[in-house]
């Protein structure tokens, strides 16, 4: 994950959204409802607060890539 963070391609999915609804948003260019999502916070780049709560925390993440972005979301510990 590091690798990708570093080129700046990971989109982070709150909990309170399907991530795989997200991606399929993505492949379909559904910029309308990206940008719904994004104004509402729950669809946003990853940035340096992320990566380190991540880091210290080893966050249990899941991903699923839809060029050139990955999508993450945390995993919740009653999920696994």
């Amino acid at each position: 994950m590091q690798r990708h963070f570093a080129r700046g391609v990971v989109i982070v999915v709150t909990p309170t959204l399907d991530w795989l609804d997200v991606a399929l948003a993505m492949a379909r260019d559904d910029a309308a409802r990206l940008a719904e999502w994004m104004g509402q916070g729950v669809v946003f780049k990853a940035d340096d607060e992320c990566a380190h709560r991540w880091s210290v925390d080893q966050t249990r993440l899941r991903a699923v890539v839809v060029a050139p972005w990955v999508l993450v979301q945390e995993v919740c510990p009653s999920l696994h």
